[in-house]
């Protein structure tokens, strides 16, 4: 809810939107409807009080997942995404259970999206600070054929597009992808539609409500969102300086707050 209150707090009309873990929603981050995303959107600007013909979409880890794939695959409505700490790929649902059988994070019109399956077995990091799920991102991104399949479309939008990024984050590469999603869209001529604020000492977490998370929670906002992800429990390494994550996440906010500007027209 905190990315809501802070672009409205800014002048926006803003949402947030749920989209695991709630009632009618899926339990886990499995298979998750994209569609929603745009449903949402479409009801925002039936609101009396929007100006405007589009949203943006705001969203943090595989809040920005979404955020990048609902912009690509339901573009109609969606004039702008933020996305910090993205990811360039659908990687697989996020279960929590020894058992649970591979899926995909999101699903569109109720099929799966090709994904990007987790090595097995599974290797994260183990250091001072925790637990850090680097490693596995790194090792399931060693998978070319898998990796191709399941690359978010950036190049089907139609939004603008700013990328947050930190140099030390321990999650997952988030840097890295941020470049692969600035090389995508030059590579098909749309180079200015894209921006990407990389700092270099700070980790994982953008998320103003809570730097230090207990939890793994992600965000999806503009429509706005923070779930929790049930299971994780505390010790995630999630990278950076307390310094430098505090810094970049101010740096990172007065950013986003005038890319929207710029990006949505009558927008507030």
């Amino acid at each position: 809810m905190h990315w809501a209150g802070q672009l409205q707090a800014a002048g926006y009309s803003a949402i947030a939107l749920s989209y695991f873990g709630a009632p009618g929603l899926p339990r886990r981050l499995v298979e998750v409807p994209v569609d929603q995303v745009s449903m949402a959107a479409a009801w925002l600007l039936e609101r009396p009080e929007v100006v405007g013909d589009r949203v943006a979409v705001v969203g943090v880890s595989k809040g920005a997942e979404l955020a990048l794939v609902a912009a690509s695959l339901t573009p109609r409505l969606i004039g702008a995404v933020v996305a910090y700490a993205p990811s360039a790929y659908v990687f697989e649902g996020i279960g929590f259970g020894r058992h649970t059988r591979l899926r995909s994070s999101w699903t569109l019109e109720g099929h799966p999206l090709a994904y990007v399956p987790y090595p097995r077995p599974m290797r994260p990091g183990v250091g001072i600070r925790g637990i850090s799920l680097l490693p596995i991102y790194q090792a399931a991104l060693e998978a070319r054929l898998s990796i191709e399949r399941a690359a978010i479309p950036v190049e089907r939008s139609n939004a603008a597009i700013l990328l947050v990024s930190g140099g030390r984050d321990k999650m997952w590469p988030a840097g890295l992808m941020a470049e692969t999603l600035v090389r995508r869209l030059d590579a098909a001529g749309m180079t200015e539609r894209v921006t990407h604020a990389h700092f270099e000492g700070a980790g994982h977490s953008f998320m103003p409500w809570q730097p230090h998370l207990p939890r793994w929670l992600s965000a999806a906002a503009a429509v706005a969102n923070q779930a929790r992800l049930a299971g994780v429990g505390v010790g995630l390494d999630l990278g950076g300086r307390p310094a430098a994550n505090r810094a970049a996440l101010h740096h990172a906010w007065r950013l986003t707050l005038e890319f929207l500007d710029a990006s949505l027209e009558s927008g507030r």
